[in-house]
């Protein structure tokens, strides 16, 4: 997702894999209504479609896409503090980032033209 920005052009990266296989982040870190989202006849449950109910709350931070004892299953978490196994699980577990960052491959050249500004005139 670009925005074009004064000096340089800024992007929100897309989700970031964090791990794959049993791991997913604590229930604790569930959103509610519902957090859990499982295949039905009426809903596809695409990685797709997670990714769309991550980015379209607010609070969601991190999603993961798999399957849960054959079902098609999307989490969605507001924080992941730690790791934790469950057995029958497959799947992704992704980071959704939410700030731009820089298209600039040059790291210096991207802060002294645009984060620095905007770090210096937001704080």
């Amino acid at each position: 997702e670009m925005t074009a920005d004064a000096e340089t052009t800024t992007y929100v990266p897309p989700p970031l894999m964090l791990v794959s296989g049993e791991f997913v982040c604590p229930t604790r870190n569930l959103l509610d209504n519902p957090g859990i989202y499982f295949e039905s006849e009426t809903e596809s449950m695409e990685y797709e479609v997670c990714e769309a109910k991550c980015k379209n709350h607010d609070d969601c931070n991190f999603f993961w896409h798999g399957t849960q004892s054959s079902a098609t299953t999307c989490r969605l978490f507001s924080a992941c503090d730690s790791l934790v196994r469950e057995m029958g699980l497959e799947g992704d577990l992704m980071a959704m980032p939410r700030t731009p960052g820089c298209v600039v491959a040059n790291p210096i050249e991207c802060f002294t033209v645009s984060m620095r500004r905007k770090y210096l005139t937001t704080a």
